[in-house]
Parts: C-alpha cells; structure tokens; sequence
C-alpha cells in the first residue's frame, strides 16, 4: 500500500512511500492527509463508498486530490467512481494506477 504504487507491498515501502515523502517536503503543497478506502466485490457499495468518499473529500475543501491504485482488474471500477466524484465537485485530480506490461486480460482480435 503507500500512495504510490508497489507490487511488493512491505512495511519498508508502507512506512517510507517515496511519493508521500515527496508530497510532505514539498513546501507548495499543504497536505491534508491519506485516506485508505478498502473496496467492495458488489457494485451498489462500490457507488455508495465512492459517493460517500467524494462528500468526505469535498468538506476537506482540497485544492486537489492525488488518487492511487496498486491493484488491478474490479478494483479499477472504484477508482474511476472516485475520481468522478471529485470532478462532480470540481477538485482537480491526478489519478495514478499499476497498469500491467502487457495489457488487458482479455482482448478482441
């Protein structure tokens, strides 16, 4: 886990995410804090979190949101759910995911 994105997950890279330490030494960036939001196999909650994580953020009144992803396939869904909620109430957003090397799963000729 961390915000950036590490297909070993370890304490050393949960603990010293390389990207996090950026962001809180950057003296132009007043950071909020880190939210960690699990995800739902079933897609009614996988709106509901996202809906409820998009009014959570917007009370913060960010002047931008930084949105990670290091898994890949259904959890996607909740990404994108996310990040639309952030637009729907205007606050830029950088999305950064883990995309594998050799493309989609599944693929049409």
């Amino acid at each position: 886990m961390g915000i950036s994105t590490s297909m070993k997950n370890t304490s050393l890279h949960i603990f010293r995410d390389p990207l996090l330490d950026l962001i809180d030494n950057d003296s132009d960036i007043d950071l909020l804090g880190v939210v960690v939001v699990g995800t739902s196999e079933h897609n009614e909650w996988k709106t509901f979190l996202a809906t409820r994580l998009g009014r959570w953020i917007e009370s913060l009144r960010p002047d931008g949101v930084i949105i990670t992803l290091d898994m890949a396939g259904n959890q996607h869904i909740d990404f994108t759910n996310a990040i639309a909620e952030f637009v729907k109430s205007d606050i830029p957003t950088v999305g950064l995911t883990i995309m594998g090397a050799d493309g989609l799963v599944i693929t049409n000729p």
